[in-house]
């Protein structure tokens, strides 16, 4: 039972007549009843203004009652509002969270993609390097193998030179006579030639 049942319940009673027990008598005792009519309506003056009070009172109760309960109400849809902008709030911060992760995404992305980019330009950087050395490499043993060639090629001259030399020699002077020349035929013949000059 709530409070408003209860209050009627006691309103009602209050409102309504009960004869309390004990009180129903005989016709003959009426007559006795009547002559004490001033003093019971002393009393039942004085229980009606009392009735009157809990009635207002009672009243009064209901209304508060009453109040409260579209107070409760009011406070109910607020609440609901409420929740309802707080839900609002938090589907917003869970749009504002994703869309900043998905930025901070986009970020690193960006920053991966450059790195490659630079990662790339190195690497043909340094290919373009492997084959610079390459081509030196191959020219340098190019240079080497014909260099090499070339002091084979003269140390077999220097060793067939001496003795064609020495064959030469010895067919140009069969007496072995000195071929040596001496400084007073350079004068001659540089004085031969001032002469002639």
């Amino acid at each position: 039972m709530n409070i408003e049942q209860w209050l009627e319940d006691i309103t009602k009673r209050i409102e309504e007549p009960v004869t309390p027990l004990g009180l129903t008598m005989p016709e003959k005792c009426l007559g006795s009843l009547e002559q004490q009519s001033d003093m019971d309506k002393g009393l039942l003056e004085r229980d009606n203004g009392r009735e009157d009070k809990i009635v207002h009172k009672i009243r009064t109760l209901k209304e508060t009652v009453r109040r409260q309960d579209e107070r409760l109400r009011k406070s109910e849809l607020q609440e609901d509002i409420v929740q309802g902008k707080i839900t609002s709030l938090q589907e917003q911060l869970s749009v504002r969270d994703s869309f900043q992760q998905h930025s901070d995404l986009n970020d690193r992305l960006n920053m991966h993609e450059r790195l490659l980019e630079v990662a790339d330009q190195q690497i043909n950087t340094q290919q373009e390097l492997i084959k610079h050395l390459l081509e030196v490499q191959a020219s340098t043993s190019r240079q080497l193998a014909f260099i090499t060639q070339k002091l084979s090629q003269q140390a077999e001259q220097s060793m067939e030179q001496p003795q064609m030399e020495e064959a030469e020699g010895v067919q140009s002077n069969p007496g072995r006579v000195s071929n040596f020349t001496d400084a007073s035929d350079y004068v001659l013949v540089s004085e031969d030639k001032a002469t002639t000059s």
